[in-house]
């Protein structure tokens, strides 16, 4: 490290390394403090190397970190796909449901051919594995996750969960629904909890807010939940049901919309019913749900990429986009009483 270049670092309060790689126009280093230093070392008379220009993008891997999201976000590599096509970026993804474990995350990446960037996404319960992440952006490769972003210092692309359970309330309320219901799964996932938030908010604003009517179910175990069953019993049971509920998943709905017509409730009729996901399912019930666009979630994820890549952002940047609404045959106008 020459003397010139300490100089700089002291300077800036940075460090002499993150001098090094910028002077030589490596690593994941944001424009702004590349900037920053390439003007600190002129104004000190640093004589400024000739560095190359940074080759284009042109490889970008795609991984997922568990079976479900493998499946889930098919869809979504078709819209990285579309996006690369038209920009000559070639794309490198699993087959179907094939999926790395995050402890195989580092190993496989550094295994490969070399790529400029990779995407990651992620299912709600997939283990975050920063650890390896940081790593493989200190390489110089941009990273981009999926379908997550709390607790880690990277830039991600996401649905907006707060946004649809706050859409969830008004429109129940515009179709004339007072008394609305919100079933969840554990609030452990932080998307569940952001949807049910979002909702309890619109609640709120709106002025109907009941929470004897948000009811957080035990973890999914199979056709029917534990303890789930008895819990939802009661709502059709009380002097007060409800007419709407909002549900965190399109399964979720399912149940909500088995349990109401054992209890003798018509869906949409005495009861409507809002999902999420817009899985095959929801399509299969008629259901009203909230649609994941998959295949938008994946464009934005590889132009990000290429952004970051190019520097012309800085990182780290969260893009949410709001879900789509899909009604359907499960939720309807309520008569006026």
């Amino acid at each position: 490290m020459s003397v010139s270049q300490r100089k700089i670092a002291d300077m800036l309060g940075i460090a002499p390394s993150t001098v090094s790689r910028a002077l030589r126009a490596e690593g994941n280093i944001s424009p702004e403090t590349r900037r920053m230093i390439q003007e600190a070392a002129m104004e000190l008379g640093y004589s400024l190397p000739n560095a190359p220009r940074r080759t284009p993008l042109e490889h970008v891997l795609v991984v997922f970190l568990s079976k479900w999201s493998a499946e889930f976000f098919g869809a979504a590599v078709l819209g990285m796909s579309a996006f690369g096509g038209e920009h000559g970026i070639r794309i490198t993804a699993p087959g179907r449901g094939e999926h790395l474990s995050p402890e195989n995350l580092l190993p496989a990446l550094t295994g490969t051919e070399t790529c400029q960037a990779v995407i990651i996404g992620l299912g709600s319960g997939d283990k975050l594995p920063v650890a390896e992440l940081k790593q493989i952006e200190a390489a110089g490769v941009t990273v981009v996750l999926l379908n997550r972003h709390e607790g880690c210092h990277l830039s991600a692309v996401t649905i907006d969960d707060y946004a649809a359970g706050e859409t969830a309330a008004r429109h129940l309320y515009s179709l004339g629904h007072r008394r609305l219901a919100c079933v969840s799964w554990p609030d452990t996932y932080v998307c569940f909890h952001k949807r049910v938030a979002g909702f309890q908010n619109g609640c709120r604003a709106l002025g109907i807010y009941d929470p004897s009517l948000f009811v957080i179910l035990n973890d999914f175990k199979g056709p029917l939940y534990t303890d789930g069953e008895s819990r939802l019993d009661h709502f059709f049971t009380r002097p007060d049901p409800p007419t709407a509920i909002f549900t965190v998943s399109d399964m979720v709905a399912h149940e909500v919309i088995n349990i109401a017509r054992r209890h003798g409730r018509d869906v949409p009729d005495d009861l409507a019913v809002i999902g999420f996901d817009n899985t095959e399912l929801a399509e299969h019930l008629g259901l009203t749900t909230f649609d994941f666009r998959r295949f938008e979630l994946g464009r934005q994820a590889i132009k990000l990429a290429k952004e970051l890549y190019d520097g012309e952002v800085e990182p780290p940047v969260h893009i949410t986009l709001p879900p789509t609404l899909v009604c359907r045959n499960t939720t309807k106008r309520r008569p006026s009483s």
